[in-house]
């Protein structure tokens, strides 16, 4: 029994010692608006709620939050801001947990900071982080708001409630002053970007035009250019978010990057980048460049030249390569005007080293790009004959057997050259080891892959009759009646093209042809009386026709008289 009465004078002294409290707390809340008091009366709350946590579940249910809340809306000094933020920041530490108490008629709370945001809280405490105000009261209002985005039941409440706007403008420049201020932000802001896919997409547009990919790009910039600065943690910080942002795909937030205020500080900061700073750059400027919107202002930044620049580093990781590869690729795929100010500032030599390494992906970016040289611009054949380009296509033409689309590319080129400057091109496509390695190109073409083939290898051979007889002699003539005697060969389109490609060679160099181990004349008589394609018919006899007028007329009469009435048959137009 004495152990009860003892047990119960002890649960009375904590009732009595809490109301007394609850009381006091009652003074102390009017007191905070009070010139000279409120700093006092704000530590003897936070001193009671610290010890007593159960009080703020008193706090609320009387006088409640409201006195609070107006002392922060009214902003009349910064003593009774500051007080009103310390005792909201004690309320909502560490109360996350239910609270099953129901004491002198309190209902059970579930979530402080949840009553708070009904209460109005938020709104109040919101505008406290933008500047103008007195960096402790923004440090102070940024580590409330940031007790509501940690909690998933809250964190949507702050973001309806513009909590994005502030974050942004928690991010100031000067990092030796806001540091802190900064840390709160980078938090919050990852906090948004792991919010529901639902929801993810929209706020991250809404943080994008609050400026922030705007002013991280400035702290980068006052970083790197700031003495005695070490461009550390807080960088890599900033530039994995710019990578975060960039990844999203998202128009408008590519838009906000490809702005020189963006564009200009993020490239000028690469020398004084550590190198995971470097690689999240790089990554994030890849990203952009998959929209062709950001490539004229990526070129205006000189984003192409600072890039191609950077390949030439020997701090440069695999993956960086791979980074700075890719968004050049994503820059020259589109546009010849690229191409071309990439080559006139050196990209061309780089190429040619990252075509003869072993690594997949920088080789195939780096064949992609120069296979389209040749074919860009004036300018740019100037630097590849400056670089031995025309050489280096013969190189790299054995290299392709995998990929014929890459060996039609280059025969484009050539014709583009042999268009543009047919002097130049037929000096060096007329060298004997490179009618070889064209001839052994062709050779090598399975049936298959000589619909897009075809077409580039006509072209140039029209350019160039000399190329025409030399790949004549080399027995392509054969070659090509054998691939048109093929009973796979099926497309109208291919077939014609083959006569087409026949006929230039029997023009050039009939010899070829005629000393083929192949019937011609049977060959094409059947296409003469066979084929369902009226231009294919067409042209078979006007192949027919040129290689006639080639030989004596006594070299026919053993070909049968069908071959004679398929000639007489046709009339040329």
């Amino acid at each position: 029994m004495d152990i009860e009465d003892e047990e119960v004078e002890l649960e009375k002294r904590r009732t009595r010692k809490t109301q007394e409290e609850w009381e006091l707390m009652k003074n102390l809340v009017k007191n905070l608006v009070k010139p000279g008091e409120g700093s006092i009366a704000s530590r003897r709350l936070c001193e009671i709620l610290s010890s007593n946590p159960v009080q703020r579940f008193f706090l609320l249910r009387d006088p409640g939050p409201f006195s609070l809340i107006d002392a922060l809306e009214r902003k009349e000094t910064e003593e009774t801001t500051l007080s009103a933020l310390r005792v909201v920041h004690e309320l909502v530490q560490n109360v996350d947990q239910e609270w099953e108490t129901n004491l002198w008629g309190i209902s059970k709370t579930q979530n402080v900071k949840i009553e708070l945001c009904f209460a109005g809280l938020i709104p109040a405490v919101v505008p406290l982080c933008a500047s103008g105000f007195p960096l402790s009261v923004r440090i102070s209002a940024s580590q409330i708001l940031h007790a509501f985005v940690d909690d998933d039941e809250t964190v949507q409440l702050v973001v309806g409630c513009g909590g994005t706007h502030s974050y942004c403008e928690m991010v100031e420049a000067d990092l030796r002053i806001f540091d802190s201020l900064v840390d709160i932000a980078i938090r919050g802001i990852r906090r948004f970007l792991r919010l529901e896919n639902q929801y993810r997409s929209i706020t991250c547009r809404r943080i994008a035009s609050h400026g922030l990919i705007e002013r991280i790009a400035r702290c980068i910039e006052w970083c790197a250019m700031e003495p005695g600065y070490e461009c550390g943690p807080r960088v890599e910080e900033f530039t994995q978010l710019l990578r975060a942002f960039a990844e999203r795909s998202d128009p408008y937030i590519t838009g906000r990057f490809a702005s020189p205020e963006v564009l200009k500080p993020l490239l000028g900061a690469f020398p004084r980048l550590s190198d995971a700073s470097t690689e999240d750059s790089l990554c994030a400027l890849r990203e952009i460049s998959r929209d062709p919107s950001t490539h004229v202002p990526l070129l205006r930044a000189g984003g192409i030249a600072k890039l191609i620049d950077s390949l030439g580093s020997g701090r440069l990781t695999d993956k960086m390569k791979q980074y700075i590869i890719g968004a050049v690729y994503n820059l020259c795929s589109v546009s010849p005007l690229l191409r071309e100010a990439a080559s006139s500032v050196g990209l061309i030599p780089h190429l040619q080293r990252f075509i003869r390494t072993d690594e997949a992906s920088l080789r195939t970016w780096s064949l992609d790009i120069f296979s389209r040289l040749g074919a860009t611009s004036p300018k740019t054949r100037i630097q590849l004959l400056q670089c031995n380009g025309l050489e280096f296509y013969f190189e790299i033409i054995p290299m392709m057997n995998d990929a014929r689309w890459w060996q039609a590319k280059i025969l484009k080129a050539f014709i583009e050259w042999l268009e543009r400057d047919r002097v130049v091109a037929e000096i060096i496509l007329l060298k004997e080891s490179h009618v070889a390695q064209l001839a052994d190109a062709v050779t090598s073409w399975p049936l298959k892959d000589i619909e897009f083939l075809l077409e580039p290898y006509y072209g140039m051979t029209s350019f160039s009759e000399p190329l025409t007889i030399a790949l004549g002699r080399k027995s392509l003539g054969g070659l090509f009646l054998t691939w048109l005697s093929n009973p796979s060969v099926r497309k109208p389109r291919v077939r014609l093209m083959l006569l087409r490609i026949l006929l230039i060679h029997a023009k050039a160099e009939p010899a070829g042809l005629l000393s083929s181990s192949l019937d011609w004349v049977l060959i094409l008589r059947r296409i003469i009386r066979g084929d369902e394609a009226d231009l294919v018919k067409k042209q078979a006899l006007a192949l027919m026709s040129e290689l006639n007028e080639q030989i004596a007329v006594e070299s026919l009469d053993g070909a049968g008289e069908e071959s004679e009435d398929a000639l007489s048959e046709w009339e040329p137009e």
